[in-house]
């Protein structure tokens, strides 16, 4: 949340106003837009390294090996993580759109 709105207010925002000359209303849709290119660009970034190393991604069959024996339950950190900060953003992205203008 921080993150999001201190980059958009603090930098977005008053380069666009310099950059482009838009007014209020327009800067304030124009900077929402390039951070959810940004959030949306990143996470695709981050998914890309995380989810293929995982060993049970490709090739299909390996999703059902040892299901019966357990185990698929355990996920390696780097996809926790990845998981943890994608519903955090989610969660963000609720209150942003309670601040949002509308």
């Amino acid at each position: 949340f921080a993150i999001n709105w201190g980059l958009r207010i603090l930098v977005v925002e008053p380069t666009a106003r310099w950059a482009l000359g838009l007014r209020r209303s327009e800067l304030q849709k124009f900077a929402q837009s390039v951070m959810e290119a940004l959030f949306y660009s990143a996470f695709m970034l981050i998914g890309i390294a995380v989810v293929p190393s995982q060993e049970w991604v490709w090739p299909s069959w390996k999703w059902w090996r040892g299901f019966a024996d357990g185990g698929h339950e355990v996920m390696r950190s780097d996809l926790r993580c990845y998981y943890i900060m994608y519903i955090s953003r989610y969660i963000q992205a609720i209150f942003s759109v309670l601040l949002e203008r509308k």
